[in-house]
């Protein structure tokens, strides 16, 4: 049977995770969860954490896209490069961790993301 966390200490998990994330990245990726297809860089602090939900900060943000392919997933990077956060799911669908207009992208053209959060399970 899960745990089920108080606010409150799902509120300190999340404020762990903003910390990790200061100044990292949100790396969107190809279906094989590897081939990089863009690369938002998030601020520091990186959001705010409110009881189990939180918001990252400086949204909306751009990014070029690095090659061709099909936006399916997406990680989140510390500022070293540590991996925080993966197999974010990348698609049209409001289920879908990050949504997007088209996941079908170009090299060159650029990537709008409108707001990104993470809320605690």
């Amino acid at each position: 049977m899960p745990v089920e966390y108080a606010w409150s200490a799902k509120a300190a998990r999340m404020e762990a995770v903003r910390v990790l994330l200061d100044g990292g990245h949100l790396v969107l990726l190809a279906d094989d969860g590897v081939t990089r297809l863009g690369d938002i860089a998030l601020d520091t602090p990186s959001g705010g954490v409110i009881s189990g939900l939180f918001v990252l900060s400086g949204f909306p943000k751009f990014c070029e896209v690095l090659r061709n392919g099909e936006l399916k997933r997406a990680a989140l990077y510390g500022p070293r490069g540590d991996l925080v956060g993966g197999g974010l799911t990348v698609g049209k669908e409001r289920t879908d961790d990050i949504v997007v207009n088209e996941t079908q992208v170009t090299a060159g053209n650029l990537i709008k993301i409108d707001a990104a959060e993470l809320r605690h399970a």
